[in-house]
């Protein structure tokens, strides 16, 4: 799924490469069909056959065709050129009649795959546009409708098949117009696009900014794909946790040199000697190279990274009491109130496995009531389950909360107050702080990596997320506990970059808040 701009442009070009590429082998066809039979004459016994015939027709079917729909002269211009040299005064003709057959083949093509030009640039989920699945099954329900079910009230179905046709015509119609560009065009701006990607992500990178000398910057900036250990890391972080099965998370993390390395966590060494000797190896442009060993740390003898906890909610926010209800014995963190960006329905945000480490258990439709602690301490129902995405990015849960509930994003004592949020830079090592429905006093601590890969254990199950804040305290610790899954963390001018899901002795792991935010579709006004 796209993530920027950058990201839908990028998918856009590869899919119009695709295309024009397509398009160039219709179109050489239909030149070089019509060349290699211009000369196809219904003539002496031997051409009278019944393949000539068929032939003969359906090439004369073809020029009228291409005749009439790109207004050609007898389909000559299509012809010339075909082999060998175009005179000059022709020139122009020639290429008109072959840009006018490229736009008709590309739309045709647009059109086959559903490639409207404007969806695909305008969706978050771009390869969700190709195909007419979902259009097929809206015509259908629409037709059955207008044909089945027609009273005079239902006219408005019309415009349900019509505009939305129009709008497919047009979008179709422009990725018809962009393909006549060709293969080449989209081959180089893909490689635009890429460069203006890895120079974002390298002006992004901490080391940029630490490095010691002009040199070494310069020499950073021309990384071709960025950091070798990002590359590194990306390429083997799912094998590794496959393969070893005492690995319980591969990070990158910045050392003191402000140098990128890869460390790589296990539970004893059993493992370790195989690690040592496994190959990190990565592309560079056109060369295959390998990751020194002096930017490789193995880390043995870390517990498992565990959930913090399950089953139930604990809210150390203000709420209005409701109703005492029996509750679970363990408990986890309600982390902040919010709104669904589709209703402004007031909600509360925790992490999924708070609720259920299973999603089979799981049921959205208001069955499953949610409880949390007052402000006089007291247990009480507040809202119903309406979201769960339990995945290998995403923990988190929404309750959306009953109408009497006061909702503010503040504890008793006013210690932990939401002013905002923000999203860490990538490699930033903010100071951070949290406390949670266990840990209770703030615990400070520094967000140590960014891109890494964690198993994380759910109950019976294991589960690797991607990319989450580790962070640790000043003496290399985790700054949770049990029971603190679903709390803020805050950076030191109060805004909230993370939500608390796991820890073990070696860090504490939070989803990054914008990501909790866009995924789950929901808005954080500081006032709710």
């Amino acid at each position: 799924m796209p993530t920027s701009i950058i990201d839908s442009l990028i998918y856009t070009g590869v899919v119009l490469l695709i295309l024009s590429q397509v398009s160039e082998k219709i179109t050489t066809f239909i030149r070089n069909y019509l060349q290699a039979n211009r000369k196809i004459q219904m003539g002496n016994q031997l051409d009278s056959t019944f393949i000539k015939k068929v032939r003969y027709r359906l090439n004369k079917l073809t020029r009228w065709l291409l005749e009439k729909i790109l207004i050609l002269d007898k389909g000559s211009e299509l012809q010339r050129g075909t082999f060998g040299i175009v005179p000059k005064d022709q020139q122009p003709s020639v290429e008109f009649a072959i840009t006018k057959l490229s736009l008709l083949i590309g739309f045709l093509l647009a059109f086959c795959f559903h490639a409207d030009l404007f969806k695909i640039i305008s969706s978050d989920e771009p390869h969700k546009i190709l195909g007419w699945g979902d259009s097929i099954t809206t015509l259908k329900n629409c037709l059955w409708n207008f044909l089945i079910k027609w009273e005079s009230t239902d006219l408005p179905i019309l415009g349900k098949l019509i505009w939305p046709g129009i709008e497919t015509f047009f979008g179709c119609l422009a990725t018809g117009f962009l393909l006549t560009f060709g293969s080449k065009f989209f081959h180089d701006l893909l490689e635009i696009l890429y460069e203006v990607k890895r120079a974002k992500r390298n002006l992004e990178d901490e080391r940029i900014y630490k490095s010691p000398d002009f040199q070494a910057l310069v020499e950073r900036l021309k990384s071709p794909y960025g950091d070798p250990v990002s590359v590194v890391l990306e390429r083997h972080k799912d094998i590794l946790l496959t393969k070893f099965p005492s690995v319980i998370s591969i990070e990158r993390s910045i050392n003191q040199f402000g140098e990128s390395v890869l460390e790589i966590f296990t539970i004893d060494e059993t493992d370790l000697k195989a690690l040592e000797s496994y190959r990190f190896d990565y592309s560079d442009r056109n060369a295959e190279k390998v990751l020194p060993k002096s930017q490789i740390r193995f880390k043995p003898f870390y517990k498992p990274v565990e959930v913090q906890e399950t089953i139930k909610l604990f809210i150390g926010n203000q709420t209005g009491p409701t109703n005492k209800t029996p509750f679970h014995t363990n408990y986890g963190t309600l982390g902040f109130f919010a709104l669904r960006q589709s209703n402004n329905a007031k909600i509360f945000v925790t992490c999924a496995h708070v609720i259920d480490v299973n999603p089979a258990n799981i049921h959205t439709d208001g069955s499953t009531t949610i409880w949390a602690e007052n402000d006089l301490s007291e247990r009480v129902t507040v809202g119903v389950l309406t979201d769960y995405k339990l995945n290998s990015w995403m923990d988190a849960a929404i309750i959306e909360l009953n109408a009497e509930v006061d909702a503010i994003n503040f504890d008793p004592d006013k210690s932990k107050f939401l002013k905002s949020y923000r999203e860490l830079a990538w490699d930033e090592k903010s100071d951070v702080w949290t406390n949670g429905g266990t840990s209770i006093h703030p615990r400070h601590g520094t967000v140590v990596s960014h891109q890494n890969a964690v198993q994380i254990k759910y109950g019976a199950q294991k589960r690797t997320i991607y990319n989450l804040l580790k962070i640790r305290s000043p003496e290399g610790k985790s700054v949770s506990d049990k029971g603190d899954s679903g709390s803020l963390v805050f950076d030191l001018d109060m805004n909230a970059v993370g939500m608390i899901i796991a820890g073990n002795e070696n860090g504490s792991y939070a989803i990054p808040l914008q990501r909790v935010l866009t995924d789950m579709e929901i808005k954080l006004p500081i006032n709710i």
